[in-house]
């Protein structure tokens, strides 16, 4: 987790190709009103961020269910860690700050 720009990307990449895991980028994930909501410089609210958090917690669910790891990046820099656990219980927060 970190704020744009912190190379999330760039090192969870890195990581997951290391430890031999798949990645996911959190950000291509949010649903078309966030996206638009962005691109508008309209800042994203709680209430934005749920459906995103859901399909996350999908995801990681389903590589879990299959018996994969993944590295997830995801910019959630408003919201506490205990948050991000309710995408899965299976999951290890790491806060990157520039």
């Amino acid at each position: 987790m970190g704020v744009a720009g912190s190379g999330k990307s760039t090192v969870g990449r890195g990581a997951a190709d290391q430890l031999g895991w798949g990645f996911v980028d959190a950000d291509d994930h949010h649903p078309e009103e966030n996206v638009d909501k962005m691109r508008r410089g309209v800042p994203l609210d709680d209430d934005d961020r749920w459906p995103w958090l859901d399909a996350l917690r999908d995801i990681v669910e389903r590589h879990v269910g299959k018996g994969e790891s993944i590295v997830l990046a995801c910019s959630v820099s408003t919201m506490s860690c205990s948050a991000i656990s309710l995408i899965s219980s299976f999951m290890i927060c790491i806060l990157m700050i520039p």
